[in-house]
């Protein structure tokens, strides 16, 4: 469940939780189960935050930093993730179908479960093993990567 102190600060937007997270670097914050459907997240820093099961589906999530972040059985359903930083992140189980990771760098990934993306191109894929669940009649055209 989500701390409603961190939550509160959150809504209040990006720019006044990046000041906070600034302000508290000791703190890892915790949104888990939190509903953020729909929301700006574009530039925020999340990063070591727990999102496990939030739902934060059609939000947009440009250049966040979800470094180190557990997206646990996180619901990312048509969510703009380009360019978002997720190294190191856990995304075991999250449900991603028509997300957007444009030139997210999704390096040293802890797991990942990812089910269809709409657009992945210039994804930074290094050290990163994927699983990637895809229904039968789709094909895999191709995977690169460096």
């Amino acid at each position: 469940m989500a701390n409603q102190e961190h939550l509160d600060i959150l809504k209040q937007g990006g720019e006044i939780w990046n000041k906070w997270r600034q302000e508290h670097p000791e703190i890892k914050p915790n949104l888990g189960g939190a509903g953020l459907k729909d929301v700006d997240l574009s530039r925020t820093n999340l990063s070591e935050t727990n999102l496990s099961g939030a739902k934060i589906g059609t939000a947009n999530l440009s250049d966040a930093n979800l470094s180190r972040a557990t997206l646990l059985n996180v619901n990312l359903f048509q969510s703009n993730l380009s360019g978002a930083d997720l190294r190191g992140a856990n995304l075991a189980g999250a449900e991603m179908s028509g997300a957007n990771l444009t030139g997210a760098n999704l390096t040293e990934l802890f797991s990942v479960r990812l089910i269809f993306f709409s657009e992945l191109t210039s994804v930074t894929l290094v050290l990163t093993t994927l699983h990637l669940i895809m229904p039968s009649s789709m094909k895999l055209i191709l995977v690169r990567l460096s």
